[in-house]
C-alpha cells in the first residue's frame, strides 16, 4: 500500500485490536476483546470472571471499569472506589454511566505482576527511523496508584527503568532479564510493522503487561504518546526520540509538498 492510500490509524481500540489479530503471532498477546453490549457482561463473566470495560476511544485511563464475579455478586471497581450488586440480568444498571453513553470495548482481564502489591504494566516508546523502518526509542514501567489498577500515569500512576524492574521480576537472573527485554522490543517492533501495513503512523506507545508466567499482553496501543515522560527516565533517550520525532515531522510536510504538486 503505497503513503497515498494509506491514512492515519483510528485512535479506536477495536479497529486496533482487529487489525493486530490478524497477525499469527501477536493474536496469542492479544487479551480476548469484543465490542461492548450489556447483554454479553453475563456470559463474559462467567467465562474469564473477571472482566474490563473501556471507551473505545478513551484516553489517560479515564472511565475504566473492572468488573469481577464473587460467589453471587459482581464486584465493581472503577479506579477508586468497589461496590459489589447482587448478580442478575440487570446488574449491568450499576456500572458508571460512560458504559452505556460510548462505544465501549470487553476485555478479559489479565493479571499483571505486580509491584509493592500494585499493577505494574510496560511502555515502549516506538518510532520510524532515518532508515524507513521501526526502532524502540524508549521504555519504562508504570505502576498503578495503591488500591487502583489503572497505571496510567494521568491517574495517579509512577513510572521506572525498565530494567531494573525486569531484573526484580527474573530474581536477579540476568540473562533471562535481558532476554524478556529483548522479548518486549521484539514484540513492539513488530506491533509498528503490523499496524504500518495500513497506516502512515510514525510514533506508538504500546503498553504491554507480564503476568505471573511471563507470558507477555498486549494492553493497548497508543497513537499519540507523550515523549517528554521519557526525559524523567534518561535524557539521551528522550533526545533521540525528539530528534525521530523531528525528523518524520519534516518527511511529511515534504510528502506533503510532493503531493501538492
Amino acid at each position: 500500500m503505497s503513503h497515498l492510500t494509506k491514512r492515519r490509524l483510528p485512535i479506536g481500540k477495536w479497529k486496533k485490536y482487529q487489525l493486530l489479530y490478524q497477525d499469527r503471532i501477536l493474536k496469542h498477546h492479544l487479551p480476548a476483546t469484543a465490542k461492548y453490549h450489556s447483554a454479553q457482561l453475563s456470559d463474559w463473566l462467567h467465562h474469564f470472571s473477571c472482566v474490563v470495560i473501556k471507551p473505545d476511544t478513551g484516553e489517560g485511563g479515564v472511565h475504566v471499569v473492572k468488573v469481577c464475579t464473587f460467589r453471587n455478586h459482581w464486584l465493581i471497581h472503577n479506579g477508586r472506589t468497589v461496590w459489589s450488586v447482587h448478580a442478575s440480568p440487570s446488574a449491568y444498571r450499576h456500572l458508571p454511566r460512560f458504559t452505556r453513553d460510548q462505544i465501549c470495548i470487553i476485555q478479559q482481564y489479565i493479571p499483571l505482576v505486580t509491584l509493592h502489591n500494585c499493577p505494574v504494566d510496560i511502555r515502549v516508546i516506538v518510532q520510524r527511523s532515518e532508515h524507513e523502518n521501526f526502532e524502540v526509542t524508549g521504555t519504562f514501567y508504570k505502576v498503578a496508584p495503591q488500591g487502583t489498577f489503572v497505571t496510567n500515569v494521568k491517574q495517579g500512576g509512577t513510572i521506572g527503568p525498565i530494567g531494573p524492574y525486569l531484573l526484580q521480576f527474573t530474581r536477579g537472573n540476568t540473562m533471562r532479564e535481558i532476554s524478556l527485554e529483548k522479548k518486549v522490543a521484539n514484540l513492539s517492533l513488530r506491533i509498528a510493522t503490523t499496524l504500518q501495513q495500513s497506516s502512515t503512523n510514525t510514533v506508538y506507545g504500546i503498553d504491554l503487561g507480564l503476568d505471573a508466567s511471563g507470558h507477555i499482553w498486549i494492553i493497548e496501543v497508543n497513537t499519540k504518546p507523550s515523549l517528554l515522560i521519557l526525559d524523567e527516565i534518561d535524557h539521551e533517550m528522550y533526545l533521540r526520540a525528539s530528534r525521530l520525532r523531528a525528523w518524520n515531522q519534516a518527511k511529511l510536510l515534504t510528502l506533503q509538498e510532493q503531493d501538492a504538486t
